[in-house]
């Protein structure tokens, strides 16, 4: 019988539930969504922030892909401009060591006829060719300026082969003597005419290399040459004058 019970008590309904409370889950139901509206607003927000952000950094990226293309450019204009100044200047380097060797070869001529002539002053001729010379081993002158330098000495030494001139030189009249100051005329580079006082002269002559004063003898000829030196004394240039080429009696 007490087992009957049991069962009897097992079986019987349990007390119904009490019935929900609408309005708080109504409240909790807006009070979400509510929240989620705002996590939805915050969240567009944000997507067009970061949307802007892109926009931005891609207009940042494409303006500097602009300038890297422009800095391509800037530069390959650059080395192209690099390369036709090193050409240009491989170019002058050229110009200027050929212009040097013609310039080299120039004074090597100019300084063999200087020593070869007449030795009308000599010394500062070939002082003035050691000068061209020494600036131009310098290499600070462009060669073409010392190419106009030296057309412009042999146009002297042209001028000198030109022209009749009275002067007053050193001349070494001895070979072991000291020179002496005297009044000379120069017949262009062919010869030269000393006057040792009022009725003595003499002549340059060249012997073998170089060349070597004598003293003109014949009464004639030193006639002659104080005719041709009062002459140019007093500017008459023209006229005719028999003169020694040679001095045949000279001692």
């Amino acid at each position: 019988m007490p087992t009957c019970l049991l069962a009897l008590a097992l079986l019987a309904p349990s007390p119904p539930a009490p019935p929900p409370d609408l309005p708080t889950m109504a409240r909790a139901l807006a009070d979400l969504r509510v929240e989620i509206d705002e996590l939805d607003a915050q969240l567009r927000v944000e997507k067009t922030q970061i949307n802007a952000a892109l926009r931005g950094l891609e207009a940042r990226v494409a303006e500097l892909e602009m300038r890297l293309d422009a800095e391509r450019v800037r530069r390959a204009r650059l080395q192209a401009q690099i390369d036709r100044h090193q050409a240009e200047a491989d170019a002058q380097t050229q110009t200027r060591a050929a212009a040097s060797e013609a310039i080299l070869r120039g004074l090597d001529a100019a300084q063999a006829l200087v020593e070869e002539g007449l030795p009308f002053r000599r010394a500062a001729r070939l002082k003035a060719l050691d000068g061209l010379r020494a600036r131009l081993k310098e290499g600070r002158v462009d060669p073409h300026a010392l190419g106009v330098e030296l057309w412009r000495f042999m146009e002297d030494e042209r001028r000198l082969r030109r022209e009749v001139e009275m002067s007053e030189i050193p001349i070494q009249i001895e070979p072991d003597a000291a020179p002496r100051l005297l009044r000379v005329v120069r017949l262009g580079m062919v010869t030269l005419y000393t006057r040792l006082d009022e009725a003595r002269f003499g002549q340059l002559r060249r012997e073998g290399a170089g060349w070597r004063h004598v003293e003109i003898e014949p009464p004639q000829q030193r006639q002659q040459l104080a005719s041709l030196f009062q002459s140019l004394r007093r500017q008459v240039r023209e006229g005719a004058w028999r003169l020694p080429l040679e001095a045949p009696n000279a001692r």
